[in-house]
């Protein structure tokens, strides 16, 4: 179910792409302290953590997460 909800939350963002912050703060009450754990796991699973550097003024960075392939269908 857990893994169902975190596909369902990328599939609806653009490119199938979130900030880490914003997944963090999208299941922040869903998830609680022991639950953490398979939390990150279940991510994991489903999608790429994609870091980006940061640009020349040391701006930017980052991390996103990138829905699987195999996911990114219903």
């Amino acid at each position: 179910s857990l893994l169902r909800e975190i596909c369902a939350f990328l599939r609806a963002r653009p490119g199938g792409r979130a900030p880490t912050g914003l997944v963090v703060d999208a299941f922040q009450d869903r998830v609680d302290a022991q639950k953490h754990a398979l939390f990150r796991r279940l991510l994991k699973v489903a999608a790429t953590l994609e870091r980006n550097p940061p640009n020349a003024s040391g701006r930017g960075g980052g991390s996103v997460w990138a829905l699987k392939p195999e996911f990114r269908r219903a």
